[in-house]
């Protein structure tokens, strides 16, 4: 049974769960240094063990058992649908929800320190 029932909800505050591995694919030039923290920031280290942790609990058939009843308690990367995103509509429907509007977690603080600090932006 969904948690939502008998109404059209759009989710306006969802958020992706970026890893550092990631933005290390993504981000390019000082903004990839800057948010790895490859210029002595310190800001992002590796999620690797942390996100190999998660898959192998999301490979287990008993945690995915516990799907529905839990949709509400995982969080972060232990969410459903966080790491798989072919998980993200089996979500979307134990949530009730018709579409999310998504926005990233990580990015933002470090990306606006950024701006402020460097002038060598590309």
């Amino acid at each position: 049974m969904p948690y939502v029932e008998g109404r059209v909800i759009h989710d306006a505050d969802a958020h992706i769960m970026e890893t550092s591995e990631m933005l290390a694919e993504h981000a390019t030039g000082v903004a990839r240094r800057h948010i790895l923290g490859l210029d002595g920031s310190g800001r992002v280290g590796s999620n690797a063990v942390a996100v190999a942790r998660i898959n192998a609990q999301h490979a287990d058939p008993s945690y995915r058992a516990r799907d529905a009843d839990e949709i509400l308690l995982r969080k972060n990367w232990a969410a459903t649908g966080a790491l798989i995103s072919g998980d993200r509509p089996k979500a979307l429907d134990l949530l009730g929800f018709a579409s999310q509007l998504i926005f990233n977690t990580f990015v933002n603080g470090a990306m606006a320190r950024l701006e402020r600090e460097s002038d060598d932006l590309d």
